[in-house]
């Protein structure tokens, strides 16, 4: 904004302007999911193993890149991440 970067980050009570949030966002890609798994629910179900998943993305939805589904996910970086899906 004004040439300057900018960050959003999801209001919290334990919030500090000094400290880096480890809660991020990122978009998590399944490659070659059979498309009868490319329902909301379905989807969720998968990914809940890294954390909080958000939405999933229009393409997608839609079906317009079948060869691969991605899922919005918020994840807490000071968690360890699973050795598999």
């Amino acid at each position: 904004m004004f040439g300057l970067p900018m960050r959003v980050f999801r209001c919290s009570p334990g919030f500090h302007v000094d400290r880096e949030p480890s809660i991020v966002l990122v978009w998590f890609q399944l490659p070659k999911l059979q498309i009868h798994y490319f329902n909301k629910e379905c989807l969720f179900q998968i990914v809940r193993c890294l954390d909080k998943p958000l939405f999933v993305d229009a393409a997608t939805v839609s079906g317009a890149h079948p060869s691969v589904a991605r899922v919005r996910v918020e994840v807490d970086l000071i968690k360890a991440p699973p050795s598999r899906i």
